[in-house]
């Protein structure tokens, strides 16, 4: 019965842990040595960028769910591309 109990206990804790490591809520684009100025810079060029290549792909509205995320693929890529990184925000204690 106590073994029983004990293994309940362990799974409800795993499970808080498990849920306290889940996604953080917020991210952000890093990289060694970027500057707000920066990444302002690449965010709008990856933009600009992604919205050609999309353009080229897709003709013509209503824009559709696979677009936004190829979009969003394109983007993504090229601020990789750029040397940035999505990373997530530590949570503040």
């Amino acid at each position: 019965k106590s073994e029983r109990a004990v293994k309940r206990v362990l799974v409800v804790l795993f499970a808080l842990l498990l849920g306290a490591c889940a996604a953080p809520a917020r991210w952000e684009w890093q990289r060694p040595g970027g500057t707000a100025e920066l990444l302002r810079q690449d965010k709008t060029a990856c933009r600009a960028q992604a919205a050609r290549e999309t353009a080229e792909m897709y003709v013509g509205p209503p824009v559709t769910e696979e677009a936004r995320e190829d979009r969003v693929d394109f983007f993504r890529s090229c601020m990789i591309t750029r040397g940035w990184r999505l990373l997530p925000i530590e949570k503040e204690r």
